[in-house]
């Protein structure tokens, strides 16, 4: 079955908002994970060391995270863009000048 100009514009509103959401969730789990390591490392009353490695391991990965969501950002931007060319524009508001924001601050 084809899929409408209204329905495939619903889809792509409804999965960009999860897929956002995602990333957001996992942001919040890394920073999470982070802040019991090393308050789990104070309350045992362990060396500095211990599980450094892993740590830095968890801060890139949310380095990684964090510019999936700029990607993201620049992708829910695109996408506006496409639908307000092609006159396809429902619920999803403009990410309200995101990019803008992301690429002067990425700048900086």
């Amino acid at each position: 079955m084809t899929m409408t100009t209204e329905v495939a514009a619903l889809r792509i509103v409804r999965d960009l908002k999860q897929f956002e959401d995602a990333i957001d969730a996992a942001i919040a789990a890394q920073c999470a994970l982070g802040a019991t390591l090393a308050q789990a490392r104070i309350d045992t009353e362990s060396p500095a060391v211990t599980g450094h490695v892993a740590m830095m391991r968890l801060a890139k990965a949310g380095q990684m995270l964090i510019s999936a969501r700029a990607d993201a950002i620049r992708a829910h931007e695109d996408l506006y863009k496409v639908g307000e060319e092609r006159g396809d524009l429902l619920t999803s508001p403009k990410p309200r000048a995101s990019l803008e924001r992301f690429e002067a601050a990425e700048a900086a």
